[in-house]
């Protein structure tokens, strides 16, 4: 959803989030891919990446690493997730943040 869009610091956090599938809708439907090092957008301090791209396959589910952003990193700390091609949309299988402050990020 639109919830963790936006420009600038913030205090989203995920560390309470349950390990799940998700499936992102709004504006930003995907988790980014890891472009340039960013910190303090889409409203937390240490924006999540994908460090690998989105499966091509309709049905195919991959693992890889969402690196979060801090002290010129991108990957200060990691996490494991799967993400599924569901045809029109992907669904995410996530774990929460290891500490506050560091957020999945679907745009910004």
């Amino acid at each position: 959803d639109d919830t963790y869009v936006g420009l600038g610091a913030g205090g989203i956090c995920h560390s309470s989030l349950a390990t799940s599938w998700y499936r992102l809708t709004g504006s930003y439907p995907k988790l980014q891919q890891q472009g340039a090092h960013l910190t303090n957008i889409g409203n937390t301090s240490a924006p999540g990446f994908m460090q690998f791209s989105h499966p091509s396959t309709s049905g195919e589910t991959i693992s890889g690493n969402v690196g979060f952003n801090w002290g010129g990193s991108n990957t200060m700390w990691t996490t494991s997730i799967q993400v599924t091609h569901c045809g029109a949309y992907f669904v995410y299988y996530l774990p929460p943040s290891s500490s506050c402050t560091l957020a999945y990020m679907s745009g910004f």
